[in-house]
């Protein structure tokens, strides 16, 4: 829709990509649809002259591969962290292991688990905190009680704001 309206003004348009979904493995239906639609996107709106920003070196390889012209990619990176509240705290820490992210296939949170269960076997006490939410939620939750891992892996509801992210970073050893 932002092609057709900037398609009547002189104002370049800029398609900020951070992924695509799929890439490199499509797990589901929907990650293949969207794989392939920006096969088709890609391409479309860089012929338009329109210019990318990517937020990392891989995406960048991949809109090049897709026709994007390099003098037409631009690697800003994402550096939202606020550094007052980003820091390390001295607090007592809950969890050995944090992972926090979408709870989807391509996020590895399976393999993480399947680690965690391993791990558990020659150190029965390890921690993982799972702060996310998404359709491999039930999965998860399974997993765990079938591993009987209610005691290692804990999912930490939704903070009431960003705030408190700070705090549960902190908490952990680790974050994955």
């Amino acid at each position: 829709g932002a092609y057709w309206l900037l398609k009547q003004s002189d104002i370049a348009l800029v398609s900020e990509i951070h992924h695509i979904e799929g890439v490199p493995i499509a797990t589901t239906q929907r990650e293949k649809l969207w794989r392939e639609a920006a096969k088709r996107y890609i391409p479309f709106i860089a012929k338009q002259g329109a210019h990318f920003r990517v937020v990392n070196d891989d995406v960048a390889h991949q809109l090049s591969t897709l026709g994007a012209s390099e003098s037409k990619i631009h690697k800003i990176y994402s550096l939202y962290l606020d550094l007052e509240n980003y820091r390390p705290q001295h607090i007592e820490k809950q969890f050995d292991v944090l992972f926090v992210g979408r709870l989807a296939m391509n996020k590895g949170i399976m393999l993480l688990l399947e680690a965690i269960r391993q791990v558990k076997t020659t150190y029965p006490s390890v921690t993982l905190a799972i702060r996310g939410e998404g359709m491999l939620k039930p999965d998860i939750q399974a997993f765990i009680n079938q591993h009987n891992l209610q005691q290692n892996i804990q999912l930490i509801p939704r903070v009431e704001d960003s705030s408190h992210m700070p705090q549960l970073y902190n908490e952990a050893r680790m974050l994955v």
